[in-house]
């Protein structure tokens, strides 16, 4: 029995090593394994990293190309294809860009009512996907429009008729311009003083111009009067002639409060059809625009306040001839709110809202289609420009708005394009 032990013991000792030999070339290709695997993970990764910084890349392209193709054609918003998608270029359809070896497509979408072809006013957000094997990018950026200011609201006054200064004594702190000529003291009269640069596409005659004068100047660009109203018609609250007095000549908007003081703007614009008559206002607060349509004779009676409530909004449009008879005195707020009142909740409701005090004068934007004849005293904060001709006689104060021209209203405006809207370049994430 003892003579078979030691073989047994010696063959235990052969298996055990074998063991030890198997197991070590075990761990060594696990070892082996895992690192192959780690190697292809890591490249894998490196892969998706790069198709990632690609896809990046590609987003930043399509947005690129759509606000290119945007800036190109000016009836982008007509050619848009379905789905509201930018064209990777001109006579494009599928609206699928590919810039090997990936692809974008950029959609464009009006935040306000999702119709980006109802209006070019509208401003529109674009987004762009970009994708490149498994790697899938998003970014938007937003967009208004570009407007571009008539060149009439870099002047203080301006006509597209010739101007005439008749015994006047103006003073003015920007140019006064005319699209034809400008004289002072014609058809007689005392001596007229004007205290501002003058410029004139035709003559400039007479004497005491206490600025520069400058004649052949090019003419500026004067509102549109089919369209200037436009917009403010759309938004108004509508005034009627059985609003107003009527004593056989003039329908008078007398003692009349419209908006409120504490208001803004555009909740505040008022708008009469004046059927071809004679229109006066008189011992009258506007807080707001007023607009007067398809006048005679729009008469500005001695004690009037304008106030357009927001810098770049008109205080006042007028289609028809102007008379402005104001006068250097404050409105009787005693008698306000006895004529039309017309204020937050309503047509003469609501308790009147009204200040201590008003002073007769305009501060805002002022529109004429027709004529001008402007005498006593006028007090203008804002611009005035008159489609025709203009004649200025008494004292005469106007101080230049730039507001008009830094941020044009519509109406008095072109647009060039679209702008890309600071800081709204974002990434999105899915």
């Amino acid at each position: 029995m003892q003579a078979q032990t030691k073989p047994i013991a010696k063959y235990r000792r052969r298996a055990s090593v074998y063991m030890v030999v198997l197991g070590t070339a075990m761990v060594v290709a696990v070892l082996g394994m895992s690192a192959l695997i780690a190697q292809r993970i890591s490249l894998r990764t490196n892969n998706n990293r790069a198709d990632l910084a690609a896809a990046k890349l590609l987003v930043r392209s399509g947005l690129e190309s759509a606000i290119d193709y945007i800036s190109d054609d000016s009836d982008w918003r007509s050619n848009i294809l379905s789905g509201n998608v930018v064209p990777c270029y001109s006579g494009d359809t599928s609206g699928t860009c590919t810039v090997n070896p990936g692809t974008f497509k950029v959609t464009a979408v009006d935040p306000l009512d999702d119709d980006i072809s109802d209006s070019p006013d509208d401003s529109i957000v674009l987004t762009a996907t970009g994708t490149i094997g498994n790697a899938r990018q998003l970014a938007k950026v937003s967009m208004v429009t570009n407007y571009q200011p008539l060149s009439c609201l870099d002047a203080v006054f301006a006509s597209g008729g010739s101007l005439t200064f008749r015994s006047a004594h103006f003073a003015g702190d920007q140019v006064v311009a005319s699209n034809d000529a400008i004289s002072a003291n014609a058809d007689g009269g005392s001596d007229s003083t004007v205290n501002a640069d003058v410029e004139a596409v035709n003559t400039i005659s007479g004497r005491y111009y206490y600025g520069s004068t400058t004649s052949g100047v090019s003419s500026r660009e004067m509102p549109d009067s089919s369209t200037a109203f436009t917009y403010y018609v759309e938004n108004s609250k509508t005034l009627t002639l059985s609003d107003l007095d009527f004593d056989g000549t003039w329908y008078r908007l007398d003692n009349a409060v419209l908006g409120d003081p504490d208001g803004n703007a555009e909740d505040f614009i008022f708008a009469l059809d004046c059927q071809n008559n004679n229109v006066a206002l008189f011992n009258t607060v506007v807080h707001g625009t007023i607009v007067l349509q398809n006048a005679a004779w729009v008469h500005l009676d001695r004690s009037v306040h304008l106030d357009a409530l927001a810098d770049n909004y008109p205080a006042i449009l007028i289609d028809g001839d102007t008379w402005l008879d104001l006068v250097w005195s404050n409105v009787d707020t005693g008698q306000l709110g006895s004529g039309l009142k017309w204020q937050g909740k309503g047509k003469g409701q609501g308790s009147l809202n009204i200040k201590s005090e008003y002073q007769v004068g305009i501060h805002g934007l002022v529109y004429i289609t027709g004529y001008l004849y402007c005498m006593e005293t006028t007090t203008l904060e804002g611009v005035m420009l008159v489609a025709g001709q203009a004649m200025l006689s008494g004292q005469q104060n106007f101080t230049y708005s730039s507001a008009y021209y830094d941020d044009p209203p519509p109406g008095f405006r072109n647009i060039v394009g679209m702008k890309m809207v600071a800081g709204s370049w974002r990434q999105v994430v899915e």
